[in-house]
């Protein structure tokens, strides 16, 4: 007889680092849904006092995402964003991937595929004319 319990979930580990000067790296470890939501809220709340920033949210290890957890990484890109920092969401896994792809994430906030190219701010625009007095 073959033992049918269901695999626990993984929990959720979130760890922030400083890989470069202006540039926060978030890893998310395991499964973010509507049980671990509030934790990623909180880190993301606590990433305010280090903004305006670029900030990574490297995904590649994220074993499972649902739709609160999809709903927490958008509004923190776009809080992050608010506050004149940049925010991208990088590496999904496979399994991420394949929803961000379903629901066209990607259209919403930045995704890329590759961690490194993520870490790099994006250059900084100059200023337009309006904001260049004469």
């Amino acid at each position: 007889m073959t033992d049918t319990t269901p695999e626990p979930p993984e929990a959720l580990s979130i760890q922030v680092s400083r890989p470069d000067d202006g540039v926060l790296l978030v890893e998310l470890v395991g499964e973010v849904d509507i049980l671990s939501v509030t934790e990623l809220k909180t880190q993301a709340a606590e990433l305010e006092a280090q903004l305006p920033a670029h900030v990574v949210f490297d995904l590649s290890k994220l074993t499972f995402i649902d739709s609160s957890g999809i709903n927490a990484l958008v509004q923190a890109v776009r809080e992050i964003e608010a506050r004149g920092g940049t925010g991208v969401l990088a590496a999904p896994s496979p399994e991420a991937r394949r929803v961000f792809d379903i629901i066209g994430l990607s259209q919403v906030v930045s995704v890329v595929q590759n961690r490194d190219a993520a870490l790099r701010p994006p250059p900084e625009e100059p200023p337009s004319a309006a904001d260049v007095s004469p």
